[in-house]
């Protein structure tokens, strides 16, 4: 070929290439073996297809074979040991120019970036000369883009980047300062002192038309906001808004005061002394009046200003603002404001439409002002708590209802009332009930009592009427408390009514926890105290058995019509005020044993003394006994008091037969001075039992009802310890009756054996008499 390859003229011009032509060579021997191809051909056509012989035109296309292989493998060689080599160092040389030219590209567009922030640094200080200020801050946000780009390359450790960064942050540091002593002089607080008792509310001046020779309040914000300490500013400014503009005007009687000096406003507030009813000051209608005001002076003189320039559509300084400070104000006004608003009466409740149209017109209003979105969905707006009134005014109702519950259960327990079955019935609980035709049975009562009449079975018309006894004012008004709240439940909004409902229950909750803790000291010394609050937890309980009953086909909505019942806490106040009153009876119990410990002594006390000694503990238990007859005969039921004060006897007439059975020695004296002893109990039991119609304690043993002994157990084992120590061996045996007489039910045999040997002495006839004492 006459035409050299690219790849031969550049071996060939960088001088590593032989005279030969390795292309020229390849060419020839492609050429000499397209012709042995042909010879081959033809040979073999001759030898198979015409079966000549052509031995020597064999050899010597063998030997142009040979030739042609041995050319070949010559070429390649040449070309694996000269061609590559030269190849490869082409190669690196290509690479090293490659690397050579990226860096100094890498160098041109630093230089370029160099240049540009030098070109910029003198726009910003062109622009900030003319107080051109967003300019230059515009100026300043390229250069330090343009910085950033740059770290990370060779040209960072040169003094002339270096330079330029320091000048960078100085013009940086020095248009923030400028930038915040313009907002400081445009936007300043005058703000109370903490000693000031004279009321003297906050001043806040505002001058962000044209805020400082010539610089616009506009420019100021652009600029701030691009160098990014808008944020931090107006946020500081919104907590100092909250704390000392918001809170003063909702919470304390501030109202705000605007005056207008020139492109200069200024806002202060002033405490005003009101001479009506203080609470007005506190309507929402005024409140919100006031609020309203702070924030249109606000948006008028400072937040009406565009975050950035654009069109009219940009975001103003009010859409920032509010992310700072529109939740704590929202939740502000309504934990301060909206939540006293909250009606105390149906009657208030139906009348609230009024306040709420000034809280929708409130809301429209802060709406048109940017202040809070259009739809508010991070935190419950004020139209949220105005559609749920129903809901708060539940809840207040019933926190009420709990407060005058607690109240009531701290008052004092021994301020009385007394209840009877007359009276139970015509109270003014009872009349209120009456009025709402409450009382009207349910159907499964009517069906109760058809069925108890038609299998000929009846009630007595005392089956639920009290007895006469006392229980505490508290709780007499607990009572009717718990039947006011329901029966406003009735008239309420399903969802309140049932709110109202666990309320009730709740308050019987409270009292099983409140009273036994805050009255602890009274229940537990005071004997009067504890059975008033037996007798309440009675009373209260013998309530809750129809309370649930009397309302349930009442009740509004879904719960109208199921079965109410607070049958469910009456064991827990009965077991309450059983336990108050037996603590109180077991603190009784161990004070007559107490008094009656002397009687131990009986027989180590000298003769003159031990008639005193055994006299005193007698009287001192009987003057206990009347004395809790006397403070609980006006209080507790007639039964209960009889069985309280017949277990009291018991125990004491319990004590004395012990302490005499356990006597080893008695001699005829102690014999008759402990049956004197025992007399005197006889004598003096009765009078603490008077007949249950009849308040004269006076009456003679004889007209006295005798139903108490049924109660006092041990009053047949004193009279037979009477009959023991004044009787012979004779009486004694026959009093047995061979275990079947009067004494045998009173005593053990083991406990007359004893006595006959402590009262007599050891003689056959005694033996004689023991033998006969067994069962």
């Amino acid at each position: 070929m006459s035409v050299m390859s690219l790849v031969t003229e550049a071996l060939v011009s960088a001088g590593s290439l032989a005279k030969d032509d390795w292309s020229t060579k390849i060419d020839r021997l492609s050429g000499r073996a397209y012709d042995i191809k042909h010879e081959l051909n033809d040979f073999i056509q001759q030898c198979y297809g015409d079966f000549v012989p052509l031995l020597t035109t064999t050899d010597n296309i063998h030997v142009k074979l040979c030739q042609l292989q041995a050319d070949v493998e010559s070429l390649q060689s040449s070309f694996d040991n000269v061609v590559k080599s030269q190849i490869r160092d082409s190669t690196k040389e290509f690479e090293k120019l490659s690397v050579e030219h990226l860096k100094t590209s890498k160098l041109t567009d630093a230089l370029e970036k160099l240049y540009l922030i030098h070109t910029s640094l003198e726009g910003y200080e062109k622009n900030f000369k003319t107080k051109q200020f967003f300019e230059a801050s515009t100026w300043l946000k390229e250069i330090g883009n343009t910085l950033s780009s740059l770290e990370g390359d060779d040209l960072v450790d040169t003094s002339i980047y270096n330079a330029l960064r320091t000048k960078f942050s100085w013009c940086q540091q020095n248009l923030q300062y400028t930038l915040d002593e313009i907002w400081r002089d445009s936007i300043v607080w005058t703000l109370p002192l903490d000693d000031d008792t004279e009321g003297t509310g906050t001043h806040l001046s505002i001058n962000f038309v044209n805020a400082s020779d010539g610089v616009s309040g506009q420019d100021v914000v652009h600029s701030l906001m691009t160098c990014q300490t808008l944020s931090y500013k107006l946020q500081k400014f919104a907590k100092n808004v909250l704390q000392y503009l918001f809170e003063p005007v909702v919470v304390s009687s501030f109202s705000p005061v605007i005056k207008c000096e020139g492109a200069k406003a200024v806002i202060k507030l002033e405490k005003k002394i009101c001479l009506t009813d203080s609470t007005q000051e506190f309507h929402p209608d005024i409140v919100f009046g006031k609020v309203l005001m702070c924030l249109e002076f606000l948006y008028n003189h400072l937040l009406n200003l565009k975050l950035s320039p654009g069109t009219d559509k940009d975001e103003v300084l009010m859409s920032l603002f509010r992310k700072y400070v529109c939740e704590d104000t929202i939740k502000l006004l309504i934990d301060h404001c909206l939540r006293k608003s909250i009606p105390n009466t149906k009657e208030e409740l139906n009348n609230y439409d009024k306040v709420a149209a000034v809280v929708k017109q409130f809301e429209s209003s802060l709406q048109s002002m940017h202040f809070i979105p259009e739809e508010v969905t991070q935190f419950g707006g004020l139209i949220d708590f105005i559609s749920d009134i129903h809901v708060h005014f539940g809840n207040q109702r019933c926190a009420a209802v709990l407060r005058k519950a607690r109240k009531l259960m701290k008052m004092d327990i021994h301020e009385t009332v007394e209840i009877t079955s007359d009276a139970e019935y015509n109270d003014e609980t009872t009349n209120l009930l009456q009025s709402s035709k409450l009382y009207k049975p349910s159907e499964l009562v009517v069906q109760a009592v058809t069925k108890i009449l038609n299998s000929e079975m009846s009630l007595s018309e005392n089956t639920m009427r009290l007895p006469r006894f006392r229980v505490s004012k508290a709780a007499k008004e607990l009572i009717e408390l718990a039947y006011q709240t329901l029966h406003e439940a009735t008239t309420s909004s399903p969802e309140s009514a049932m709110r109202m409902v666990i309320t009730t229950q709740d308050v019987f909750e409270l009292y099983a926890a409140v009273v036994p803790m805050y009255h602890r000291e009274s229940l537990l010394n005071l004997p009067q105290v504890a059975a008033l609050h037996h007798n309440d937890c009675w009373y209260i309980s013998h309530h809750l058995l129809t309370l649930g009953h009397q309302f349930s086909k009442l009740l509004p909505g879904k719960s109208g019509g199921v079965e109410l019942s607070f049958a469910h806490q009456v064991p827990m106040l009965r077991h309450l005020g059983s336990e108050c009153f037996l603590a109180q009876m077991r603190k009784q119990r161990d004070l007559l044993l107490e008094c009656l410990a002397p009687l131990k002594k009986f027989q180590s006390t000298p003769n003159v003394d031990k008639y005193m000694i055994a006299e005193r503990p007698v009287k001192q238990v009987m003057h206990q006994l009347h004395h809790l007859r006397k403070v609980w005969s006006d209080i507790l039921p007639d039964n209960v008091l009889q069985t309280s004060i017949a277990t009291l006897v018991n125990s004491a007439i319990s004590e004395v037969v012990s302490c005499i059975c356990t006597m080893e020695d008695i001699s005829s004296e102690d014999s008759i001075q402990l049956k004197t002893i025992c007399c005197v109990l006889e004598d003096q039991i009765p009078s603490l039992f008077p007949a249950l119609d009849s308040d004269d304690s006076t009456d003679v043993f004889g007209k006295r009802d005798l139903t108490w002994q049924r109660n006092v157990r041990k009053w047949q084992r004193l009279a037979e310890l009477i009959f023991v120590l004044d009787a012979s061996l004779i009486d004694i045996v026959d009093r047995w009756a061979h275990s079947k007489g009067p004494l045998a039910s009173s005593f053990t045999a083991v406990e007359v054996k004893g006595l006959i040997r402590a009262l007599f002495q050891n003689t056959e006839r005694r033996a004689n008499a023991i033998s006969k004492i067994r069962y």
